[in-house]
């Protein structure tokens, strides 16, 4: 069963296309690991397919409803978003 996907999903940020029809799925179970240097877009994609930052093209689906459409209480029900922690202090 997929859990979640993103079909042809593009992305601009001004006139720079970041993303360009980028379609892949995730099984329920499977775990996805994103990879790249700074500044490649590991941060925008997890964004887009959130649906923090809106695809200019394509639509992200968790559990075949697109994640356009889901209200934010329900999604959040389903998925966890962790951002990276900016000037954290321990005490």
């Amino acid at each position: 069963m997929k859990c979640f996907r993103v079909e042809n999903g593009t992305f601009y940020r001004g006139n720079r296309v970041i993303f360009s029809e980028m379609t892949f799925e995730i099984d329920c179970g499977e775990i996805l690991a994103i990879l790249g240097c700074n500044g490649v877009g590991k941060t925008t994609l997890i964004q887009c397919c959130m649906g923090f930052l809106k695809w200019k093209m394509g639509q992200s689906y968790l559990q075949n409803q697109p994640i356009s459409s889901m209200p934010s209480k329900e999604l959040f029900l389903k998925v966890a978003y962790i951002p990276q922690a900016k000037n954290l202090i321990l005490a």
